[in-house]
């Protein structure tokens, strides 16, 4: 028996808005169904079943070619087979076209009123004019599933399909061809999605619309890569020398083989081949927030803007022993590119693995990271790499190896800055049960000595992550790793090396469990007048995916927000180079909301949007008003973003993960609500007030509806601006 692995990838027809990450076509009127798409000399050319009247009845059928040069815009060629070329005039379908030597086949089914169906076929060379070759049933040669007039669901010994799942009929050869190895073809359904593999790879996937009785078909942004794959047929007589091209390479195989490369055009092509598969094929996986191309996403790491460009590392790997060190690189903030892996576990310093530390660059120009090698605090080590080719290998060295007092890793997630001549870092620890920002000094970055414990106290964990104090004028703000994340404002001694915080209670920079690690390294000049501008990533949770069908990925990034202190407050806004990826736009003004009146939104759905929503408190009777996200159809699942009036909570309910979570919004009294809301498939992101809230939602996929809301009265909506936004990939 064949070994046939199934792989069905869930996605909704909601894949085909997105712009770059599909392509479609579809005749002005009529059915069009059963399509087959093949690549060949510089073109797409697609071969469906069309009846003009829209009928999809056993007399209907014609094959109906379009051709396009890039997959958007498609040339209608009209029939190239009908009635008059079919044999008998038997109707035909589910047709599907490939390269056989130097000609092209095309094989179908056939339906007959008694009896087996058929598998009749055709033969081209210039993929427009057809000859009718034969007719015969299916024998020995082939294995088939099901009948050929209809989807069958294979037994379950036959293969073991999940349940929902179903195989279209299908025919592969027994025999190897010319590569002299055998190849499993296989075409699989699932609601109105189907996808055709070659050795468990994804060659072509098309969806039909729910209740639209027309079928589109997408070729995924990869498909031109393979482009001598993706011409094969899945029926093809073993005889007819059909050829391969390494079939078992899918885009998972074919990054994890560069993963190790240094080649900056290798490693990114590969990588991002990868993402675009990825989030085609995933409707949780979001498009404008970054991510490894795989596997657990987490802290980031010595972000900095540096000659123009912006460097992001970050951690990637759920096993310590192959968690790296990734790079990402962009000259805007929102268009990245993959650096190969900077580091990975490889020394005695750091075998356990790669963890948290920040970038410099030194006194000679050369970028400079310290970072925690090992993952316990017993082996934690300081570990130093210097980098002589821009940023792309690293050759290591350790500087820390003795912990400042018993009891407290050597280094831990350190903040590294310059003040007159000497280096300073900070790292986290623990001291007599008590979280600690322990604070060190250098002359040269290789060579620490221990200063103080800048502050510490058992009021939030018994050990701190990731301390970041920072210079606003003359305060100074400290950062601390719990969950949630907190923070002081306050005033930091130099000589003495103490942070003095105004008020003992911290504050808190976000409330929800899904933010933590928070970066707030990156410095650059883009403030205002080309000021310095402060800015910090943070570290999404959630859990894994839901997608059982994609390969494993868990965690991504926060968008890159902007830091300020205001009234000794930390201030978080969106970065404004976000508005690159805005597409579409629908306004709204000056609209009374009422309780049980939906719709203002109308038909404007998404599921990676950007939502800005004014409303007037005053006169307001509303107990609770905001937004809607990520609604079904019957209303039944949504996810709320939400405001009360009266106990001035902001908070996100419904469809999220880990339940509903809600913070103290200071909106100033009688003043407008503003909420600044993005939504990227599974993660919502509501600034308000300066304080932000962030949130995993994974919902159903087919939930994609918008709209504004208020519950037990009404407010006026002053203003509601709603962007669909294009993916960082694209």
């Amino acid at each position: 028996m064949w070994k046939i692995r199934l792989f069905v990838i869930a996605m909704t027809f909601a894949c085909l808005q997105r712009e770059g990450s599909a392509m479609i076509f579809r005749p002005e009127k009529g059915a069009m169904w059963d399509p087959s798409v093949l690549w060949h000399d510089g073109k797409y050319y697609a071969f469906m079943m069309y009846n003009k009247d829209g009928r999809k009845g056993l007399k209907a059928g014609h094959c109906l070619l379009a051709t396009s040069t890039n997959g958007v815009h498609w040339e209608d060629q009209g029939a190239i087979i009908d009635e008059r070329g079919r044999p008998d005039g038997a109707t035909f379908y589910k047709c599907f076209v490939g390269k056989c030597g130097d000609k092209f086949i095309m094989n179908h089914g056939v339906a007959r009123k008694q009896g087996q169906d058929l598998m009749r076929f055709y033969q081209s060379k210039d993929l427009r004019n057809w000859e009718y070759i034969a007719t015969t049933e299916p024998d020995d040669r082939w294995y088939t599933r099901g009948r050929w007039d209809h989807m069958y669901m294979l037994p379950k010994e036959e293969g073991k399909p999940e349940a929902g799942y179903w195989s279209f009929p299908v025919a592969v050869p027994k025999q190897g061809v010319e590569d002299g190895k055998e190849h499993t073809f296989r075409l699989l359904c699932r609601m109105e999605m189907f996808e055709l593999y070659i050795d468990d790879m994804l060659m072509q996937t098309y969806a039909r619309q729910p209740g639209s009785g027309k079928v589109g078909f997408l070729v995924c942004n990869a498909q031109a890569e393979f482009s001598n794959l993706s011409a094969w047929s899945m029926s093809f007589p073993a005889e007819a020398g059909a050829k391969t091209n390494n079939p078992d390479i899918s885009p998972v195989a074919k990054y994890e083989a560069v993963i190790k490369s240094q080649d900056k055009a290798v490693f990114g092509k590969a990588a991002l081949e990868l993402r675009r598969w990825m989030e085609v094929h995933d409707p949780h996986r979001p498009a404008y927030h970054t991510m490894g191309p795989l596997d657990f996403t987490f802290d980031v790491n010595g972000p900095i803007y540096h000659d123009g460009k912006y460097h992001l590392f970050y951690l990637n790997g759920k096993n310590p022993k192959g968690c790296h060190r990734g790079h990402l690189v962009s000259t805007d903030l929102v268009h990245w590119d993959d650096w190969p892996v900077a580091m990975w576990p490889d020394t005695p310093w750091d075998h356990e693995a790669v963890f948290s530390g920040n970038l410099v660059i030194d006194d000679k120009g050369t970028p400079t990271f310290i970072y925690t090698g090992n993952s316990s605090h017993q082996t934690a080590k300081g570990v130093l790499a210097r980098s002589s080719d821009g940023m792309l290998t690293w050759q290591k060295k350790l500087v820390m190896d003795k912990p400042p007092y018993p009891g407290t890793p050597v280094h831990w997630d350190g903040q590294i800055w310059k003040d007159g001549g000497t280096w300073y870092q900070l790292c986290g620890g623990t001291y007599s049960n008590a979280g600690a920002a322990v604070l060190w000094s250098s002359p040269d970055l290789e060579n620490w000595t221990y200063r103080n414990r800048i502050y510490a106290t058992g009021k939030y964990g018994r050990f701190w992550e990731l301390p970041y104090l920072l210079p606003f004028g003359e305060k100074s703000v400290l950062i601390i790793g719990v969950c949630p994340v907190r923070y002081w404002v306050g005033t930091y001694d130099k000589s003495s090396c103490v942070f003095k915080p105004d008020e003992e209670e911290a504050d808190i920079l976000d409330v929800s469990p899904h933010f933590y690690a928070p970066n707030p390294h990156m410095v650059d000049d883009k403030g205002p007048g080309g000021s310095q501008r402060r800015l910090m990533f943070g570290w999404v949770r959630g859990g894994k995916t839901p997608t059982k069908e994609v390969p494993y990925w868990d965690g991504n990034h926060s968008i890159p927000r902007v830091l300020t202190l205001e009234a000794n407050k930390l201030m978080q806004k969106p970065i404004p180079e976000l508005q690159l990826l805005r597409r579409e736009h629908m306004q709204v003004k000056n609209r009374v909301i009422e309780s049980a009146v939906p719709g203002v939104l109308k038909d404007f759905t998404g599921n990676a949007v950007e939502v800005v929503a004014s409303f007037d408190p005053k006169g307001a009777t509303a107990k609770r008003f905001g937004v809607k996200l990520r609604t079904s159809k019957d209303g039944k699942e949504q996810t709320v973003v939400y405001y009360e009036p009266a106990t001035g909570r902001l908070g996100v309910a419904g469809a999220v993960v880990d339940g509903e979570i809600s913070d103290k919004a200071d909106f100033p009294a009688g003043q407008t609500i503003t909420l600044h809301i993005f939504l990227d498939r599974s993660v919502v992101e509501v600034f308000a007030a300066g304080r932000v809230i962030t949130k995993r939602t994974y919902s159903d996929p087919a939930g994609q509806g918008l709209d504004v809301f208020s519950d037990g009265g009404s407010v006026n909506l002053e203003s509601l601006d709603v962007w669909r936004m294009k993916g960082i990939w694209d």
